[in-house]
Formats: structure tokens, sequence, C-alpha cells
């Protein structure tokens, strides 16, 4: 049941380990899978409830064991999930001194809860009349790193015939010659898909800078591109 999405993990390791245990008092499962296709199954142990997946990269992959490029991945394609993700870098932490850190007055510090690094509540999944001018504003700064004040928004809330919500950004431009480029990224339920989808955005429209979240979209087996659909047109 793990689906294509699952396997690619071996575009990068050659052996993935799942332990998992049921949210029902039932024994810890492991599961081994190799590249080649081969895996074993086992008992295993732990202690709650969850699952750990673990990639055991391949030598030509380990470029993406560096945290800043995990969280660079982290931030274009989740920075909006609908479910809390945490980032612990684990070569930090174990860097890290074993005597508790002391304030300015001689005093341990307590450690910082950990925050999660997405935001699971996106502007464009609150009604127009939830959100404040400087939200969108703040949104806008947040998303495109765009510091000028657009000209005007949209906010969209769409339900035929394809269910979508979105804002759309008009970018205030230097002066008339300044080539302005947009971007519009698309989403499906809150996961990033790609930036400027043709059969979404028209030419015409390729200035505006925005969001669009079509839970509808016909995606294809690798969630980058549509397929052909008549309600898309």
């Amino acid at each position: 049941h793990f689906g294509l999405g699952f396997y690619s993990a071996f575009m990068v390791a050659d052996t993935v380990e799942v332990i998992t245990k049921s949210y029902q008092d039932s024994p810890a499962v492991r599961w081994v899978c190799r590249a080649e296709g081969s895996y074993e199954l086992e008992s295993a142990t732990r202690e709650s409830r969850g699952t750990d997946v673990i990639l055991h990269m391949t030598a030509d992959e380990d470029e993406y064991l560096a945290a800043p490029r995990i969280r660079a991945m982290l931030d274009k394609y989740c920075s909006f999930m609908p479910t809390e993700i945490y980032f612990v870098d684990a070569y930090k932490e174990g860097s890290a001194e074993e005597t508790p850190e002391e304030d300015t007055d001689g005093e341990e510090k307590t450690p910082a809860e950990p925050t999660p690094i997405n935001d699971t509540t996106p502007l464009w999944q609150k009604a127009p009349s939830e959100c404040t001018e400087d939200e969108y504003k703040d949104f806008y700064r947040k998303v495109f790193r765009d510091y000028r004040e657009p000209l005007f928004y949209i906010h969209i809330n769409a339900d035929y015939p394809l269910n979508f919500k979105g804002i759309l950004y008009f970018p205030k431009l230097k002066n008339e010659f300044t080539a302005g480029e947009g971007v519009i990224k698309l989403y499906n339920n809150q996961v990033f898909i790609a930036d400027n989808i043709k059969e979404v955005v028209p030419e015409y429209m390729m200035l505006l800078k925005g969001v669009i979240d079509c839970p509808d979209l016909p995606l294809n087996v690798s969630r980058s591109f549509l397929q052909n659909d008549g309600y898309v047109k």
C-alpha cells in the first residue's frame, strides 16, 4: 500500500527500512527492502505508535544528507502542509557539548521547545473577512521574497467547475521598462506542485504573483504535470 511516491525513495537510497507500530496494541514490525526488489519482514521494538522511515543513502547521493539541502526542499514543497513538520539536524545536535548551556546569570537555560517549520493553515485557506491587510502583505513578502508592496491583490474561492482557492497579487514595477516576470505557485491540498503551469496560468497573467490550491487537479503519476482534462481547459 506504499504507492509510487514511497518507492521514489530508491532514487537516492539503495536500502530502505520501515519500522512501524499500529495505534492498536500490536507488536511493531520492521520491513527492509533493497533497490533490486528483495525485502525482509520481521518483528521489531518501538515504544509508541508511529512509523520511522530510514533511508540508507547511496554514495553518489550523499548531498541530500546536508541540512541546508534538506531544509531547502522542505521549504519549497512542504511550507504549507496541513500536518506539522519538524526538522532536526542530527549532526548539529551530536556535535553539541553535553553540558547544559548557561545564561549570563549563571543559570541553566531551558532548551527551547521544537517548533514546526511549516504553516498548517495558510492565508488562502481562510475567509477574506478573517484576513487583515498586514497578513496579506506579510504573506506576499514571505512567499515571494519581494519587499515592495503589491499594487493590490485578489482572494479567490471558487467551487465550479473545479474547487480551488488562492491569492493573486499584482506586483509593483519600478518603471514602465521593468521586465516583470511573475510566479504563480500551484498547490494540491497544500502540497507544492510547480510554478507557472501553462495549462492553468494563461500567458497574459504571467506578470502576476500568487498561489492557487486546487485539490481537484488531475495530476499524473509523477505529480508534476497535469493530465488532459476538460475542466482544467
